[in-house]
């Protein structure tokens, strides 16, 4: 069996050609020549279908390549409104009409990535101009210039060999289905720790037996897992079943798999019209009631909050009179804030569905889980591992990975480790050691704190914070005890690693030391920074609560987004007291439960974060903020009068700062002067500096401001010391590398001395 297939030929300078498959817009190559792209893209699609079986692709009858003129406004987008960026240009737009058997038009436009249905032809240039107008109506004159044409273009025809189905009845009783779906009855090997789940597996197979089901568990349970287990052990005992039946003589058709795996975005790709996604969902269920299938969806929220504007005109209301009828089997996964915003945006579904819930998995069967997948998957490569290796990445999920239920943490971490098993850098034999190793590279931990060999000296941690913030030696004690509790693994598992108020001046430290314990805690990677800072005042007025919680499109903010995909972060909330009452209200949950719910019941966990909020509460009535020789403010009864009890009750501690004495001043300063010395120009040339009590006097001066504290510090180097020193060197770029003496002059000027 073959199919012909129209390829577009792009050649965007002499010697380039490019051959795009137009049927997906997905399969590209590029050669030297039209016919070398042509020979590496037949080659790739082959290996496509070999890979996948397929044996029936879209027959075109035609295929013609045109382009059109359109004028279109470049613009720009600041502050949510749309501003014209010069003239109107006119864009070459390329468009391919194609036509089907069934004679039906379809327009695509490979430099928009759009494919529409046509269903006259006289609407096609209507069509057309309005697809052009909607996508560019937003673009800047850099993403215009994106979608130009190539210079040369042209269409071309290829044969592809498609496999041989093994039955046409069977494929055409599941023509849709294997669209929008893909087969999970397909025997594959699941591993499941006997005595673990079998209480669960047994409701599983009642309900599935007698229609629908609901899987209720947290993530990471192994919700799936159980799904495709159950689907499994169905799909043999039908196949032993048609065995017998075979054997026995009797006419029987070929064997269907049994269970069908999808998502509510899947079912409505590509559905750009009226009632487009209605008439294939109706087919889906045909198909699937003619085979005796069930229909899986990994999260049926999704099926609720996709198809329309509202519940009610959604996939899963659709889906409600098929599910009472019995004319469809569904099973369905949810955690339980999603179970409760589903029961609130579409009460009828869940009442639909029997639920059966799972729990967290204990952790001798979590133990057994890891063994048991550890041998299966490094059986292959001849690869042993220690016997105390399960026990030892349990507890570290446990206690490190506290965002997602066991045995998820766990499982997730050794399939990454034993997906890398071929390379060179594996040993023969995984040791504890070598677990820990890994940990702390894929999360940013410090190795003192995973490996319960080690012991950890609280004055240490103090000193290494000491190193970063000068003069505020209790505050460093208070903090270092964030870590020490977390070495130890006493806090309440239910909340973040830490809450902690700073309270101070201005410029006095409290930013700093929350970057140094972020570094200290969560920057052994080295990779991106593990704090995230959010300037509070921002979050102040009307729809404050929607902002923090919300981009403007609508979807999670971009700090929650960071939490999400790094939840081993430092939480910064800078000047807390200036959000409004509504945002501290959604802060509530985020210090009490270590987690964050949105309208959608989409869980943001801050139990492996550390919260930290600075405030300048207390810190103003001093008469010299940032200066002060013995001042005596009681931060933590100024912020019970700041802040409301139920919010200060949350609090683990309310670190003060102390403002900072001369002696301070001019530690600070000396310290800034040797990170001047790691500077490249410096560091490239071979120059060292050194300075005076003069040099550090002055800048202990200029540097520190009664209402800033500490900040003009970097600003008075930049402008005293760095600009000046930055001169001279251009200056003097030929002279041999030394150690330049700065001091300052009785004219109130840097005096740099180069020793001959």
């Amino acid at each position: 069996m073959f199919a012909k297939m129209p390829v577009l030929i792009d050649q965007p300078t002499a010697g380039v050609a490019i051959a795009q498959l137009l049927d997906g817009l997905s399969h590209q190559a590029a050669g030297f020549s039209i016919e070398q792209s042509l020979r590496l893209l037949r080659k790739s699609l082959h290996r496509e279908i070999k890979k996948h079986r397929v044996s029936s692709l879209t027959t075109w009858k035609s295929a013609t390549l045109a382009q059109k003129k359109f004028d279109v406004q470049p613009a720009i987008i600041f502050r949510e409104r749309r501003y014209p960026a010069g003239p109107k240009v006119q864009l070459p737009v390329r468009y391919v009409e194609l036509v089907d058997q069934r004679d039906q038009l379809y327009c695509m436009l490979p430099d928009f990535g759009e494919v529409l249905y046509i269903p006259e032809r006289k609407l096609l240039k209507t069509m057309l101009s309005e697809t052009v107008r909607s996508i560019t109506a937003t673009l800047s004159p850099r993403e215009l210039h994106k979608l130009w044409p190539p210079a040369a273009s042209e269409l071309k025809w290829i044969r592809l060999d498609l496999v041989k189905p093994a039955n046409r009845q069977t494929l055409q009783h599941t023509r849709v289905l294997r669209t929008v779906a893909e087969p999970l009855s397909d025997g594959r090997n699941l591993t499941i720790v006997a005595g673990s789940r079998e209480e669960v597996l047994g409701q599983m197979r009642t309900a599935i037996s007698k229609g629908s089901c609901l899987i209720v568990g947290e993530t990471g349970v192994g919700k799936t897992t159980l799904v495709s287990s159950v689907a499994r052990e169905m799909f043999l005992a039908r196949r032993a079943l048609r065995k017998q039946q075979r054997d026995k003589g009797s006419d029987t058709e070929p064997l269907q798999p049994l269970f069908w795996s999808s998502s509510a975005g899947r079912l409505i790709a590509g559905m750009r019209y009226l009632g487009q996604w209605q008439q294939r969902l109706e087919a889906v269920v045909a198909e699937l009631a003619n085979i005796d299938g069930v229909l899986a969806i990994e999260n049926l929220l999704d099926l609720v909050s996709i198809g329309g504007r509202e519940p009610r005109d959604s996939l899963a209301a659709f889906l409600i009179p098929y599910l009472r009828s019995g004319s469809l089997r569904l099973v369905a996964e949810a955690s339980p804030t999603e179970l409760d915003a589903c029961r609130r945006l579409l009460p009828a579904l869940v009442d639909t569905l029997p639920m059966v819930r799972v729990e967290p998995m204990r952790i001798e069967h979590e133990q057994e889980l890891l063994r048991v997948t550890l041998a299966q998957q490094l059986q292959s490569a001849e690869i042993k591992f220690s016997a105390s290796i399960p026990a030892c990445v349990s507890r570290l999920c446990r206690q490190f990975q506290r965002h997602s239920a066991a045995p998820g943490p766990a499982m997730r971490f050794i399939l990454e480790l034993a997906g890398r098993k071929r390379r060179q850098d594996q040993p023969k034999l995984w040791t504890e050691p070598w677990i820990l190793e890994r940990f702390s590279q894929r999360t940013g931990l410090p190795l003192i704190l995973l490996d319960d060999a080690r012991s950890l000296d609280k004055e240490t941690v103090v000193n290494d914070l000491s190193r970063d913030v000068i003069g505020q030696a209790n505050a460093c004690q208070q903090m270092a005890s964030v870590v020490t509790r977390i070495k130890s693994a006493v806090q309440d598992p239910r909340r973040p690693f830490g809450c902690l108020l700073l309270c101070g001046p201005t410029g006095v430290g409290k930013t700093q030391l929350a970057k140094s314990l972020a570094k200290y805690l969560f920057g052994a990677a080295g990779e991106k920074s593990p704090m995230i800072r959010l300037d509070m005042s921002e979050y102040s007025g009307v729809t404050a609560g929607f902002r923090f919680l919300n981009d403007s499109a609508g979807n999670s903010a971009t700090w929650i987004q960071q939490i999400r995909s790094r939840p081993l972060s430092v939480l910064l909330l800078d000047e807390v007291e200036k959000a409004s009452t509504e945002v501290f209200d959604i802060m509530l949950s985020m210090l009490d439960e270590g987690r964050l719910t949105d309208r959608l019941g989409r869980v943001t966990s801050f139990r492996n974060s550390v919260i930290i909020m600075t405030s300048n509460v207390g810190g103003r009535s001093s008469t010299s903020l940032g200066f002060s020789e013995d001042a005596n403010i009681d931060y933590a009864s100024e912020v019970r009068k700041a802040f409301r009890p139920e919010f200060f009750n949350r609090l683990d501690s309310v670190i003060p700062f102390a403002p900072l004495s001369h002696e301070v001043i001019q530690q600070i300063t000396i310290k800034e002067l040797n990170d001047l010395r790691n500077r490249e120009g410096l560091e490239r040339y071979g120059r060292g500096i050194e300075w005076t009590t003069e040099v550090v006097d002055h800048l202990a001066r200029t540097g520190f401001q009664n209402h800033l504290g500490a900040r003009p510090l970097q600003r008075a180097i930049e402008t005293d010391i760095v600009a000046p020193l930055a001169k001279w060197i251009v200056e003097h770029n030929a002279l041999p590398a030394t150690t330049l003496q700065l001091d300052w002059d009785t004219h109130h000027q840097l005096l740099i001395v180069h020793p001959r």
